[in-house]
């Protein structure tokens, strides 16, 4: 998976780029048909903002933005945004027809 990382307004340390890069590259686990993810760091301004967007299957796009007064925790932030639409994703993506329809058997 390719992870492209971005900054605006400043730059960020090469420890900071490597774990910003680090927490993005494991949302792979979350859903294996993400493709390349591209990361923007706005450090400009009062809070820091990140935004994390990726593209699936062709047609499924991701988004996640979030703004906090340090780096980590909006880059920590904005990870748990995009997990959450992952997961919501992967959930609806699989194969549900093993499961009982609703209603059906419930007595």
């Amino acid at each position: 998976m390719d992870v492209t990382l971005a900054v605006r307004h400043g730059t960020l340390t090469p420890e900071h780029q490597a774990e910003v890069i680090g927490l993005v590259e494991k949302l792979h686990h979350y859903f294996e048909r993400l493709g390349a993810l591209a990361v923007t760091v706005d450090l400009g301004g009062p809070e820091k903002q990140v935004e994390i967007t990726g593209h699936a299957d062709h047609k499924r796009d991701f988004a996640a933005h979030a703004a906090a007064p340090e780096l980590m925790p909006a880059v920590h932030a904005a990870v748990a945004k995009m997990k959450q639409q992952l997961r919501h994703t992967k959930e609806s993506v699989q194969d549900h027809r093993r499961d009982p329809a609703h209603g059906a058997g419930a007595e």
